[in-house]
């Protein structure tokens, strides 16, 4: 499968990039909302593995962005989303503070499935082969 790995630690994005070439996938990266963007207009995948917190944005900026994309192109079905997050933020709520792992939001987003870091590999492949396209996303 292609997929797209949106991760701007260059260091995890080179590690899920290996792990993914090692499990015979075609992992492209791109490490910021623009790279995202851009990479994704160009090629067809079969997922999108997305670090929630980027340095220049969060994670629902870059799905409205390849959301955006899809619409330009027509496309019939939506590329799969998995947010992969390393961390949960404290939001205030009515019950108090408690940690947002985003995966309300996401499931909002369309997204099909949350990996939390540190990412244990067995996961990620289970949730890559469940929810991965076998065919391209529409380009």
């Amino acid at each position: 499968m292609r997929i797209l790995v949106v991760e701007d630690d260059p260091s995890q994005r080179s590690a899920l990039i290996a792990l993914l070439e090692l499990e015979s996938h075609t992992p492209v990266g791109a490490g910021s909302l623009k790279a995202a963007g851009s990479k994704f207009a160009d090629l067809p995948f079969d997922l999108v593995l997305l670090d929630y917190n980027l340095r220049d944005a969060k994670a629902p900026q870059v799905v409205a962005r390849i959301r955006e994309i899809e619409g330009d192109r027509n496309a019939v079905e939506s590329c799969p989303i998995v947010f992969i997050s390393g961390s949960a933020d404290l939001v205030k709520t009515d019950r108090g503070y408690e940690f947002d792992d985003h995966r309300d939001e996401g499931a909002r987003l369309g997204v099909v499935a949350h990996v939390e870091k540190p990412i244990d590999l067995d996961e990620l492949l289970r949730v890559i082969e469940a929810h991965g396209r076998k065919r391209r996303c529409d380009q």
